[in-house]
């Protein structure tokens, strides 16, 4: 086994600790921090003033928290003003505030569980055990109505919209797969919609453009582009686009 002395440390300024003590912070607000602070500050020495590109999945997959409760508690550490969110790449980059008159306190009436608790997304049941995956109850879903050569109505509406027509049928294939795993056909259909515009933006080669099916494929690259849509954001709860089994 490796000596982990040995291995590479984050250095955390005194101001920080002596600032972020004083804050009414959840564990997972505090992990969340830590996760940015580990990517800014500990990452090959470097400061990162202007923020590290983590996507959603990396949170996801350091802290072992849910996708969509990290969402809403790094929204709610924003509105703090505890961290920065730039949003003008296509992976959101995140720093840290260090400007701590910016910093909002929790407001005095509300306590670290209750806020934790309203952050629940809607229709799951708060039994403390915040922001570790959980069961819901899904929407029923209507049965996908199929066309006459056999590919459902839903699927069509993504081929139309997805900017590389070939392998429709293995793409069809892969449509069910997601399906099955839960997500919306209203997810996929606007993750199409998103590609597209994206690759008409960059002027991409049709060569250089994702088969759908590589698309819709076990990686789920279509994932990406919901979690980082501020269309999708505006809508109010993003949260259900990203589907899936838990």
């Amino acid at each position: 086994m490796a000596n982990k002395k040995k291995e590479g440390f984050t250095k955390e300024p005194n101001w920080f600790l002596e600032e972020i003590m004083k804050q009414n912070l959840s564990g997972v607000d505090r992990r969340l921090l830590d996760v940015i602070k580990r990517k800014t500050w500990g990452f090959r020495g470097a400061g990162k003033e202007n923020g590290a590109l983590i996507s959603i999945s990396t949170f996801e997959e350091m802290t072992g928290l849910d996708r969509r409760y990290v969402h809403r508690r790094l929204k709610a550490l924003e509105d703090r003003g505890l961290i920065n969110i730039d949003r003008s790449s296509y992976i959101l980059a995140y720093s840290l505030q260090a400007d701590t008159s910016q910093w909002k306190p929790l407001d005095k009436n509300t306590t670290v569980k209750a806020l934790d608790k309203k952050t629940i997304p809607v229709g799951q049941e708060y039994n403390g055990s915040v922001g570790l995956k959980y069961t819901h109850k899904r929407k029923e879903r209507k049965e996908l109505k199929e066309t006459g050569n056999g590919y459902s109505l839903e699927f069509e509406n993504f081929w139309k919209e997805y900017p590389r027509k070939e392998g429709k049928a293995t793409a069809y294939r892969k449509w069910n797969s997601r399906i099955k795993d839960g997500f919306p056909p209203e997810a996929l259909i606007k993750a199409a919609e998103l590609y597209s515009s994206q690759m008409q933006t960059e002027g991409r080669q049709r060569k250089h453009i994702k088969l759908a099916s590589t698309f819709l494929g076990p990686d789920l690259h279509f994932k990406e582009l919901l979690e980082h849509s501020e269309e999708i954001q505006r809508e109010g709860d993003p949260y259900w686009y990203l589907g899936g089994n838990q």
